[in-house]
């Protein structure tokens, strides 16, 4: 490859990843929401995403809800909607399972 073919593929290369959009985390602003709209951390897209981090961070997970109960967020009430999630699943046999 030439000089100038590496940075033609270079400049290719910094203008695809200048293009790529931006893939935001809804979580990342979960708390500052729930001060606004009690709700927010019941919308059911919050709900499976914060079940997910159950799944794959527990320590994160932690925090959050820690911060979410800070916020005068009701978090027994979600501990149990994610287990009414895993309880329906369960029911239609999914293959679900759910730490505790």
């Amino acid at each position: 490859m030439s000089a100038e073919q590496r940075s033609q593929a270079e400049k290719a290369i910094a203008e695809a990843i200048g293009a790529a959009e931006e893939i935001r985390d809804p979580l990342n602003d979960l708390v500052e929401r729930t001060n606004v709209d009690p709700g927010a951390a019941f919308a059911p897209e919050m709900l499976e995403r914060v079940r997910a981090l159950k799944r794959e961070d527990r320590a994160a997970f932690e925090t959050l809800r820690a911060r979410l109960k800070d916020a005068s967020c009701r978090v027994t009430e979600l501990d149990v909607n994610f287990q009414e999630v895993v309880h329906s699943a369960q029911a239609g046999n999914a293959d679900v399972a759910e730490p505790q």
